[in-house]
């Protein structure tokens, strides 16, 4: 109630000149861009591509060193060795290469630790011949997180649009209600003009008495009519004010009734088109079976 109050306060009170008409198109976009839903939207997708890069770095190349010293003992040697390992993410392949480099008395059962004096360049390639060769862990988790980045954009579509939706609705019903305000205000203003002259003809006797007693009706009646009027845009106004919000608090903003257009649009140019054929588009291009899709993936 408080809330209501204010809000008819606020209706009374004196507004700036230079405000601009608020647009169906300037809610949306408000929609779009600060609407809660569509936040935590973003976020899960978000969510899923940090997933997703996660896994991918098991497929980055990895540079490796090692280094053994044994300065005494029995056998006293040294050996060093630097490589770079990549899977590919085809097939299961995983290369190797790099450079190793061993000096001293090496004992014989360690006989891949001796190089000659310059060292050796060594490369390997492994290739598996049944097991993961056609899918792995890795690459399942990337295509994985892939669908389901997929699944999950399609249900913000769908959130986007429904909310698309209940805003252009909640936008109409402010225009009506301001119009109907606006109606409401000016046939009290009517009244009470009509009233400061009948009031003034019954007083110098050109008029019964009993026309002003049934004048005052009628501009109670109006003036009943304004505060259901200011109720019901109240109501609309608080409406479309979870639609509408400051892009920078995200605060929602209830707009006045002076920002509304005086004249609705026209309707709409008809869309032409077969019934088959919008069936087809909408089968191709709706975002719930788009995410049913994926998650079938």
């Amino acid at each position: 109630m408080k809330a209501v109050a204010l809000t008819v306060i606020g209706l009374l009170l004196p507004v700036p000149a230079a405000a601009s008409t608020l647009g169906l198109a300037e809610v949306l976009e408000a929609t779009l861009q600060t609407h809660p839903k569509l936040a935590d939207a973003r976020a899960r997708i978000a969510e899923v591509q940090g997933q997703r890069l996660a896994v991918r770095q098991a497929f980055e190349p990895k540079v490796i060193g090692s280094a053994l010293a044994l300065p005494a003992g029995f056998y006293e040697y040294w050996q060093m060795a630097a490589k770079v390992q990549q899977t590919l993410p085809v097939a299961g392949i995983k290369l190797e290469g790099g450079y190793r480099l061993g000096r001293g008395d090496i004992p014989p059962y360690y006989g891949e630790r001796v190089t000659r004096d310059g060292g050796e360049l060594f490369a390997r390639v492994a290739v598996p011949l049944l097991a993961d060769r056609s899918i792995d862990k890795d690459r399942a988790a990337i295509r994985k997180a892939t669908v389901e980045i997929a699944a999950r954009d399609s249900e913000r579509v769908l959130t986007w649009i429904e909310l698309a939706r209940d805003a252009t609705i909640a936008y109409w019903e402010w225009v009506a209600a301001s119009q109907r305000l606006r109606v409401a205000l000016d046939l009290q203003r009517i009244a009470q003009e009509r009233a400061t002259r009948i009031n003034a003809q019954a007083d110098s006797g050109a008029l019964p008495r009993i026309t002003k007693v049934d004048n005052d009706r009628v501009l109670l009646s109006r003036q009943t009519s304004v505060l259901k009027a200011k109720a019901k845009f109240a109501k609309a106004q608080a409406k479309l004010s979870l639609y509408y919000r400051d892009r920078r608090t995200l605060r929602p903003i209830r707009v006045a009734v002076d920002r509304a257009p005086e004249a609705l649009q026209g309707p709409p140019a008809l869309v032409k088109g077969s019934v088959d054929s919008w069936l087809k588009n909408a089968l191709r291009r709706r975002p719930d079976l788009q995410a049913l899709n994926a998650r079938r993936r």
